[in-house]
């Protein structure tokens, strides 16, 4: 054997060698790795601005990284791929007691370029460990298809499994994610995240999104008549839950304008059609703004409804709201109403994603002015054997005590320069409206000498002229 053919031998070795070293327990994984550099030098820099966080400082990865396997999500996809990868693979790294390491968006499809100002509006990265604020040396394994039961071992701290398809972030090999239960932080981080754009809702309406992906997806695509008939189902089943508010429907899709002529027609759908949504690659500052729009308003619908998409279903696990998603092998709450493949459902689907009705406003007690002294609503009184009679003198009571009040003070204010004659005149229907009332004296005959007895306290209280 030649010299040449010793080094391409002895190379052969090394590179099969590694190859093997590198795939470790997965088969046909793909594997891949990447030291420090090359990871943190394909990430747009950290700034103070990046994220908003909670805490006074973020975790640092030396304090728990011993003897814990660390992973990150690292996929190459569309917004919501990315979006809905990053909290499967957090929810499942805290299922599985590894420590989460935080990657930010590298090369988004669609929205390329604006990956900074997709990453400031979700504010995912708050509160986490972020690979950028790694100071040790570090080796990231990439896993194109990973299997979160095969077990990883403890790995230290030198060395961060990453996947980087998202599927396998997902989980695609029969893991059970616990989505649901993390979301709660990541809802907190997206409310503190960059303020978020004006809503198109109707003020004072029952507001459902509805997600239409068209266009480069090569899976089924629900048609317009299969969505109409979600449409029309969901308007029956919110009914109740709406109750005096209009139900509106928001349909947000890709395509030309008048590409969904039925739907136009309905009065209650509003159609937001983006016809400048980039397919793949780089995307401008107003493209990912109308996403942000699209996406903000899947959140805060008071009803969202999702065909098979990423976007919509990444949306849907911070949504609050009543969610009615097309049938599609991604994770999903178990409070969801799955849609079937002709766009309808069923009665005890429907009742998965119900929410409380609220119950009506609690009005201000009828409660009698303070000065009766009673402190007793009026409907308290009329339940008594004598409520009609007492509200009706209490009523009384109350009209000629203000207005006697009234006329005292413009008598005492008109008694210095006139006599004691006219003063007395002026408050004479103080006398009279406290001889009617029925409260003032108990018979008849007494409220007669009422008038005489005013004259004398009026005459004692204003003097001599």
């Amino acid at each position: 054997m030649g010299p040449l053919n010793r080094v391409a031998t002895i190379l052969a070795v090394i590179f099969c060698f590694s190859t093997v070293a590198m795939a470790g327990d997965d088969d046909d994984d793909g594997d891949q790795g990447c030291n420090k550099g090359c990871t943190v030098g394909s990430v747009p820099p950290l700034t103070p601005t990046t994220y908003r966080a909670s805490l006074p400082s973020p975790p640092r990865f030396a304090d728990v990284c011993a003897g814990k396997p660390a992973f990150t999500a690292e996929p190459q996809d569309g917004f919501g791929g990315e979006v809905l990868a990053r909290i499967a693979a957090r929810s499942s790294a805290m299922e599985h007691g590894y420590v989460y390491v935080h990657t930010p968006f590298v090369q988004l499809d669609h929205v390329g370029g604006q990956e900074d100002y997709m990453e400031r509006f979700l504010n995912l990265g708050a509160d986490e460990i972020d690979i950028r604020n790694i100071t040790g040396d570090f080796n990231v394994l990439r896993h194109k298809n990973f299997d979160w039961n095969s077990g990883l071992g403890a790995s230290g701290c030198n060395l961060i499994h990453a996947c980087t398809n998202s599927g396998g972030c997902m989980g695609d090999k029969g893991i059970s994610h616990t989505i649901g239960g993390s979301m709660d932080d990541l809802r907190a981080r997206y409310r503190r995240g960059e303020p978020k754009p004006a809503l198109p809702f109707q003020e004072g309406a029952y507001n459902v999104a509805v997600h239409l992906r068209r266009g480069d997806v090569e899976h089924k695509v629900a048609s317009e008549q299969e969505l109409l008939l979600t449409i029309a189902r969901v308007r029956e089943t919110v009914a109740e839950e709406a109750g005096t508010r209009p139900v509106q429907f928001h349909v947000f899709t890709q395509g030309a304008p008048g590409s969904l002529p039925l739907m136009a027609n309905e009065t209650d759908i509003t159609l937001h059609i983006d016809s400048n949504t980039v397919q793949h690659g780089s995307g401008t500052i107003e493209v990912a703004t109308a996403l942000q729009v699209a996406y903000h308003s899947f959140v805060m619908a008071d009803a969202l409804i999702i065909t098979s998409s990423a976007l919509g279903y990444s949306a849907a696990f911070f949504s609050e709201g009543r969610v009615f998603a097309y049938n599609h092998p991604r994770p999903r709450r178990s409070d969801w109403t799955m849609v079937q493949d002709d766009g309808n459902f069923t009665a005890e689907q429907a009742a998965l994603s119900a929410r409380p009705i609220p119950p009506p406003a609690p009005q201000a007690p009828d409660r009698l002015p303070s000065f009766s002294g009673l402190g007793a609503t009026a409907t308290e009184i009329k339940e008594t054997t004598l409520g009609p009679v007492v509200g009706l003198a209490l009523s009384l009571g109350a009209a000629c005590l203000l207005g006697g009040i009234a006329v005292t003070l413009m008598g005492m204010y008109a008694a210095n320069s006139r006599k004691k004659s006219g003063a007395v005149e002026d408050a004479l229907a103080l006398v009279k409206c406290q001889a009617q009332q029925p409260v003032w004296k108990a018979a008849d005959e007494e409220s007669a000498h009422a008038p005489v007895e005013m004259e004398k306290l009026l005459s004692q209280h204003f003097g001599q002229a």
